[in-house]
């Protein structure tokens, strides 16, 4: 394995940690969707319709966690099983791209 699919391969396991840290309630949807844009800004040589696809995939995380923040509320049980469906889809979306090795580590 070059030394790009190893950087890219990292970058997807902190994407799976970022959604653990969500369902696990140790970071925010927001939080997630950031470190989520940032990780796949980092990917080198990915197809630029993956990246879209996984933004949009994401994109309810910020949905959910803007309209909670700028009505100073906290997520109502829809919005909850709506961020956790979303973490779900990420996770199905991400894992994929891990390579054999990679699914037997984690």
């Amino acid at each position: 394995m070059g030394w790009i699919d190893e950087y890219n391969q990292r970058q997807y396991r902190q994407m799976l940690f970022s959604i653990e840290l969500c369902e696990s309630e140790h970071a925010s949807a927001g939080e997630v969707f950031n470190s989520l844009i940032f990780l796949s800004n980092c990917l080198e040589g990915v197809d630029q319709q993956w990246k879209e696809q996984l933004i949009q995939i994401a994109g309810i995380l910020e949905e959910v966690y803007s309209y909670t923040r700028i009505e100073n509320r906290k997520m109502s049980d829809s919005e909850k099983s709506l961020v956790k469906e979303s973490l779900h889809n990420l996770r199905a979306y991400i894992q994929p791209m891990l390579t054999n090795d990679d699914l037997e580590i984690d």
